[in-house]
């Protein structure tokens, strides 16, 4: 959601709007929203609750993010004001009447000011929407059926970011790896451009699922080989087959953990990451122990291994499912995990660190 708000963000400048840094002498005050989990959503109704008590009486006030799309009947108990999801942005040159179109802005990344000695990170959107149908996502519902972002669109933003010093990017989607599919072309043929154009960056992959990493993998491989890629993100989300199919989550286990080994030994620097999600409705302490035997494997073989809650979001599929579980089990489990994962990941920061000292020495 960031990359996207720095898009609207571009687009008031284009259009001669001004940041303000005070909320009472602004003239357009915009709310950016999350409620892909319900901490998220609350977080944000309170947010949009002080900013109304706090602006100008007299400043216009829009609600942007996944909220709109997400909990429409939510925000109108708070929010009678107008609201664009990032499905439609469009709406904003009808609504602010604007010169420029938003569909005229080629940067939607988030430029941040490069700190001497460090790498900052730039997170470049490659596409929008996706092909599963997760039981408990609603994320699916904002952005829909996969859009590929044009790899002439990504170069000129890609330009810009290397011309402000950045060489390591997250190219940004919500289903990584149907990148190109409704373009004819592939994940990897937009690597391929993007390594040949500048040959000292490097790139992080988010969201790919596991069955889409085993069917990328061989195209991928030498891009791993070379450290053009140094991380890839592919939530597992449980280690019991039973709740996966609950999840509608369409891969075997086996052939994840065989993609791990095989990443692992393609590059041993490799930073893989995952994600579990506890308590998705019926979960039993076997299932869950199912999670934690894979979640030991998983750190054994160096991944990064991040757990959250599972909350109930409006019109899921898991919202309606029976034998929803109580908060505290929940709040339990996700406890157990978490001092698994964390342990692990200090563990890994501190590996970290002290690379940088031995390079620093030598």
């Amino acid at each position: 959601m960031g990359a996207d708000f720095a898009l609207i963000k571009a687009y008031l400048r284009n259009n001669g709007w001004a940041l303000s840094r005070k909320i009472k002498t602004a003239d357009l005050v915009i709310v950016n929203t999350c409620a892909v989990v319900k901490e998220s959503e609350d977080e944000s109704v309170a947010l949009i609750k002080k900013v109304q008590k706090n602006k100008n009486r007299s400043a216009q006030m829009l609600i942007t993010g996944c909220l709109p799309s997400i909990n429409k009947n939510r925000l109108k108990q708070v929010f009678n004001g107008t609201a664009v999801s990032p499905n439609s942005f469009q709406e904003l040159d009808k609504i602010l009447n604007t010169k420029s179109s938003i569909s005229e802005i080629k940067y939607t990344g988030s430029l941040r000011k490069l700190k001497k000695n460090k790498y900052a990170e730039y997170r470049l959107r490659i596409g929008w929407g996706c092909q599963g149908k997760c039981s408990y996502c609603a994320v699916r519902f904002v952005f829909g059926k996969p859009r590929s972002r044009p790899i002439l669109d990504i170069l000129k933003e890609y330009d810009i970011a290397y011309n402000k010093g950045y060489r390591r990017f997250i190219l940004i989607a919500n289903d990584s790896g149907t990148y190109g599919e409704d373009l004819n072309i592939s994940l990897a043929h937009l690597l391929d451009k993007l390594c040949q154009k500048y040959k000292e960056c490097r790139f992080a992959l988010s969201h790919l699922t596991p069955n889409k990493l085993k069917e990328m993998l061989p195209s991928l491989e030498r891009f791993i080989r070379q450290d053009k890629i140094w991380r890839i993100y592919v939530p597992v989300c449980s280690g019991s087959k039973r709740i996966l199919k609950l999840m509608n989550r369409s891969y075997d286990l086996n052939d994840f953990k065989y993609c791990v080994t095989r990443l692992r030994n393609c590059n041993p620097n490799l930073e893989i990451k995952t994600l579990f999600l506890v308590g998705l409705p019926s979960e039993t302490e076997k299932d869950f122990l199912d999670s934690l035997k894979l979640a030991e494997w998983l750190i054994s073989n160096n991944v990064v291994t991040d757990c959250i809650a599972y909350s109930s979001r409006p019109n899921t599929e898991a919202s309606q499912m029976p034998n929803q579980i109580d908060s505290q089990i929940k709040q339990e489990r996700l406890k157990r995990l978490s001092i698994l994962c964390s342990f692990f990941n200090s563990l890994n920061n501190n590996k970290e660190e002290l690379l940088g000292i031995s390079n620093k020495i030598s």
